[in-house]
């Protein structure tokens, strides 16, 4: 009777563990599933990473994340008349550029200027913080672009941007969420090598393993706007 109990019990632990393990590679597969899904969304488009990039199905799947900040950077009026539920309203103009003291603007603000925006916001350390704005994303590569230089962990912006989400028919809302505010800090020193200063421009015109892009309208380029 003893060894009957005995070879019992081994073959219970034995079952646990093999169900232990099968529940464990189950979930394994779910998560790969989920990030599969989004990264198949940008297969055949050759980037080099997605890290920074989410897509609209994936969004909407992570719309009751605690942890998620959605940054919605259009005008307040569009802003107003509907978008992602749950996200944000912040003015790029004086969230992620300022003027410096001659009146040239484009100008990156110091980090505690940041941080007052991201603390109002109710951001914090581990906070995954999505951006997206109209068409072209501009205004929402500003804002991830200084969220990188200072060291947020967490950013991406929404492929498609407003106007996918919205041709997908995804859900959309007029109502403004409850903000409860934090005291963000960022952490470690600013990574400057996301910057390239005036003086790093004029260098790189004459060496030939740098490039510089300008990304303004054909116009603009032209010098007749």
């Amino acid at each position: 009777m003893y060894l009957i109990s005995s070879l019992i019990k081994k073959n219970i632990y034995f079952y646990l563990i093999a169900l232990i393990f099968c529940m464990a590679t189950f979930i394994g597969c779910s998560n790969d599933d989920v990030a599969s899904k989004n990264k198949a969304d940008f297969s055949d488009r050759g980037y080099k990473s997605t890290e920074h990039l989410v897509s609209a199905d994936w969004l909407n799947g992570k719309l009751e994340n605690e942890k998620l900040i959605l940054i919605d950077v259009r005008s307040e009026e569009d802003y107003i008349a509907g978008h992602i539920p749950g996200a944000i309203h912040v003015n790029p103009k004086t969230a992620f550029q300022q003027e410096d003291n001659r009146g040239v603007a484009g100008m990156l603000p110091p980090k505690e200027h940041v941080e007052l925006v991201l603390s109002s916001i109710g951001a914090s350390a581990d906070s995954e913080i999505v951006i997206y704005d109209g068409i072209k994303s501009l205004w929402a590569s500003r804002g991830l672009w200084a969220l990188e230089v200072y060291g947020h962990e967490k950013t991406a912006l929404l492929d498609g941007a407003w106007t996918l989400w919205d041709n997908k028919g995804l859900p959309t809302s007029t109502a403004i969420p409850t903000v409860i505010g934090t005291d963000y800090k960022f952490k470690g020193d600013p990574n400057t090598n996301l910057i390239a200063g005036y003086e790093e421009v004029l260098e790189s015109i004459g060496d030939t393993e740098k490039l510089v892009c300008d990304t303004r309208s054909p116009e603009e380029y032209a010098g007749r706007d």
